[in-house]
């Protein structure tokens, strides 16, 4: 099972950027908190506006930490509708 990149839906009011890959042909929706995306840039004051960018720059390691959360079944049930929300949590620096 691999999942494929897809599209990035942008930034929300709930501190998230929204992504979707895909799993087969299933849609898999993601997000990546600000936080986590801060910690990959090592940066504390990025605005709102900033943020799609700021994951395009870091999309292929936010990426490779969802696709390990998803095949390690760790799915946010609670963060409906994403299956995978990758946190600050999930980076190791």
């Amino acid at each position: 099972m691999q999942l494929r990149p897809g599209e990035v839906i942008g930034h929300r009011s709930r501190m998230l950027v929204e992504f979707v890959m895909f799993d087969g042909e299933k849609t898999v929706h993601c997000a990546v908190s600000d936080e986590a995306l801060d910690k990959l840039e090592g940066s504390s004051n990025t605005t709102a506006q900033e943020r799609v960018a700021q994951f395009e720059r870091n999309h292929k390691t936010v990426e490779e930490l969802a696709l390990r959360k998803f095949l390690a079944g760790r799915l946010e049930a609670a963060t409906e509708p994403f299956a995978v929300l990758v946190r600050s949590t999930d980076i190791r620096r």
